[in-house]
């Protein structure tokens, strides 16, 4: 059986309702820009979308399209 731990920083470092969060994260994936070919690895920073978010969603863009 297969427990989900509840998220221990919800509220703090980003927001506490899926709803919210999501809008979040599609803002900053439709806001993002980036060009360059498709990178072999990303590493994105990922603490407090506030301040990272939109970092994070142009790296991941580069993906854009890509399997």
């Amino acid at each position: 059986m297969s427990k989900v731990r509840p998220a221990a920083v919800a509220g703090m470092f980003y927001p506490d309702d899926a709803a919210t969060l999501r809008q979040m994260v599609r803002h900053f994936l439709d806001q993002a820009t980036s060009s360059g070919a498709a990178p072999k690895a990303i590493i994105a920073p990922h603490a407090g979308y506030l301040y990272s978010g939109a970092v994070a969603a142009s790296a991941y863009h580069l993906l854009e399209g890509r399997r």
